[in-house]
């Protein structure tokens, strides 16, 4: 059962309830006319830009790792490691990273990982930073300067864990920030 304070309409659909096939949130949950997550952010824009310019743009991944990270102890750590493997691995590489406006090519959006990523990086657990890194690494590699502003805001997270006696967590932090910046 969902809560009905998480139930938002879905926007891909209409209001008979008819599914969009398009809808990444229906096409998650099989749910037709509400969907569990909210799937819909307005990006932030300019003070002097009218709020009719706004670009919608889904953020169902990230929402999802957000639930993850939240709701699950910090002793299932595979499951909450996995869970950002899978949202990394949605992101396209190359030439088809800039086909279409989506949430992993939106700094906005990509700012709203810092909270998630942050506790996963705060882990004590040398196996959680490492493939924590891992993912960054590969997501820095492929939204390359859509995701600085990410790389801003987890840095006082960055900075704490290099503040840390354990080598292994302190070395794979730094290498990560090192191959990031050559990106």
């Amino acid at each position: 059962h969902i809560p009905s304070r998480l139930l938002r309409r879905c926007i891909c659909c209409d209001n008979q309830g008819h599914r969009n096939s398009s809808c990444y949130c229906c096409d998650l949950a099989g749910i037709t006319h509400y969907c569990p997550t909210p799937i819909m952010y307005n990006s932030p824009s300019h003070k002097r830009m009218a709020a009719a310019n706004r670009k919608r743009v889904p953020e169902g991944p990230i929402h999802d790792l957000w639930r993850v990270v939240e709701n699950t102890t910090p002793d299932a750590w595979q499951k909450r490691t996995s869970a950002l493997v899978t949202l990394v691995q949605l992101i396209p590489a190359g030439s088809e990273y800039n086909i279409t406006q989506s949430w992993y090519n939106s700094p906005p959006i990509l700012r709203h990982l810092a909270n998630p990523l942050s506790e996963l990086l705060l882990d004590p657990r040398s196996t959680v930073v490492k493939r924590t890194c891992d993912s960054l690494l590969e997501l820095f590699q492929k939204c390359q300067a859509d995701a600085r502003y990410l790389l801003k805001d987890l840095m006082s997270a960055i900075l704490s864990v290099h503040a840390q006696t354990v080598a292994v967590i302190r070395a794979a932090v730094q290498d990560m920030v090192v191959e990031t910046l050559r990106v």
